[in-house]
């Protein structure tokens, strides 16, 4: 819920942040925080100059809102499961249903965002990664490397996942160390394969 507010009650500037710091603060694009707005998910005041400013109490209770709902979504795992991370939603359920239909006994966890994947991965480690390339805020290739630096988390292997395959997309994240790209729309026979060898492994 967006609120206009007199300028002259405003704490002081680092109680509040602007959208791009927000953003910076969860790794994503103004135009996500935009979206939370809108939606209702994260407060905002409007300053008579049209801006909009966060209040940094309310950052940082949406983001361990944001923790809880994913591991609340994503149960406790005592089994092989596997992270899906895409910001399209849609995407993201047609191939977690895929896997799922094919691997009835694997848990299937869902991320729409780096700092999502982050919390996830650090609570549950997942057997296997589907990491989109191009998302808003930080990119696959930046995820994916951070990700194998990290001696808890190196050995996990990332599929990354594109819809447009190009030369640099591929040396991204051939140099951040995925294991495979695959393409939008997916072959699901070949996912299906991928899923298989991957988990045998």
């Amino acid at each position: 819920m967006t609120a206009i507010i007199d300028a002259s009650i405003i704490p002081s500037k680092d109680s509040w942040l602007s959208p791009a710091e927000v953003a910076e603060y969860f790794k994503v694009s103004p135009i996500t925080v935009r979206s939370w707005a809108t939606k209702g998910l994260i407060k905002a005041i409007v300053t008579p100059g049209g801006h909009r400013r966060y209040a940094m109490a309310d950052v940082e209770r949406f983001a361990k809102e944001k923790i809880n709902g994913a591991r609340s979504r994503n149960k406790e795992i005592t089994k092989k499961s596997i992270l899906i991370v895409d910001d399209d939603a849609s995407v993201a359920s047609m191939l977690g249903a895929n896997i799922k239909h094919h691997f009835s006994s694997v848990d299937i966890l869902f991320a729409n965002n780096g700092f999502e994947a982050g919390s996830i991965v650090e609570q549950y480690k997942p057997s296997m990664i589907f990491l989109d390339i191009m998302m808003p805020g930080v990119k696959g290739d930046v995820v994916c490397m951070h990700l194998k630096k990290n001696p808890k988390t190196s050995d996990i292997p990332i599929i990354a996942m594109t819809g447009y395959a190009s030369k640099e997309n591929i040396r991204l994240m051939t140099e951040a160390k995925a294991e495979m790209i695959i393409n939008k729309p997916f072959d699901i026979e070949e996912v299906v394969s991928i899923v298989a060898h991957t988990l045998k492994q």
